[in-house]
């Protein structure tokens, strides 16, 4: 059986003490969905900063200085904040998971969407890319594109547009878990905090793409 979730690459959190975090010691892939504790959001919250905009901020600032210049950076205030990790896809039952490529992002699963409404193929980041293609009637997503021998699973294009429909509502879900998170940590930039994260996800700009009654 299919499953497929949208993961965060996270990087270590080793000298990060503005926050709680999770503690992660070295880069990782983090689950985004709507049952995370505290420090995981903590963490892919901090991941999210780091990835464009650390540049920016000064870690000796308070939580509420560092996002506000995370969020308003001078001269990148329209540029697009980087999402680093993806889809990783796995079959449980078969014991194959298929991980995210190097240098894919979450805003890759566009191709997917793509491959659902007639593309041939799609792939995310550089080699080894996964991708996915049609073969026999079902959708065979392989690890690297550029070897035949690499792991592999198949699947039904209905089990595949099922499983976005699940990581979408696990993105939004996040979003919310964000919303909660400045509540508590962050009270002042709350509210742009969690517009700026769901921006960079892209909740909402795939909605219609998937069938309502899958």
């Amino acid at each position: 059986m299919l499953t497929v979730e949208a993961v965060l690459e996270v990087p270590a959190e080793t000298d990060f003490v503005l926050w709680p975090t999770s503690g992660i010691r070295e880069l990782t892939y983090m689950r985004l969905h709507g049952a995370m504790t505290d420090v995981e959001v903590g963490s892919a919250i901090r991941a999210l900063m780091e990835w464009t905009y650390d540049v920016y901020a000064d870690r000796e600032a308070s939580i509420d200085r560092y996002l506000e210049t995370g969020l308003a950076p001078p001269s990148r205030q329209d540029e697009v904040r980087e999402t680093e990790g993806g889809l990783r896809f796995a079959d449980p039952q078969q014991g194959v998971t298929i991980d995210v490529g190097c240098c894919a992002g979450l805003d890759d699963r566009e191709s997917v969407y793509n491959f659902l409404d007639g593309a041939p193929n799609w792939s995310a980041g550089h080699d080894p890319s996964p991708s996915g293609y049609r073969a026999d009637g079902l959708v065979r997503i392989v690890q690297d594109e550029t070897d035949e021998a690499s792991e592999s699973l198949v699947c039904t294009e209905a089990e595949l547009r099922r499983e976005l429909v699940s990581v979408e509502t696990d993105l939004v879900a996040f979003v919310d878990l964000v919303a909660q998170w400045a509540t508590r940590h962050a009270p002042a930039v709350g509210e742009a905090l969690a517009a700026e994260i769901a921006r960079a996800l892209e909740i909402g700009r795939y909605d219609g793409r998937i069938p309502q009654d899958m």
